[in-house]
């Protein structure tokens, strides 16, 4: 019975370590992406704004 309880303790914690970091994971990916977006987009205005000369430095 002891090895029982222990055993569901350790598969409850698992799961829950699972699921934190999945979310975690999720959290990142998703953040990375608004970030490389919201930077693809300040890239994109100031290549607009300053013409060729961006893209020659870039």
């Amino acid at each position: 019975s002891f090895d029982k309880d222990l055993a569901n303790s350790r598969t409850s914690w698992y799961s829950i370590w699972v699921m934190f970091v999945c979310g975690y994971t999720v959290k990142i990916i998703l953040f990375n992406d608004i970030a490389t977006l919201l930077l693809t987009i300040a890239i994109r205005k100031t290549t607009i704004g300053n013409g060729l000369e961006t893209s020659e430095t870039l």
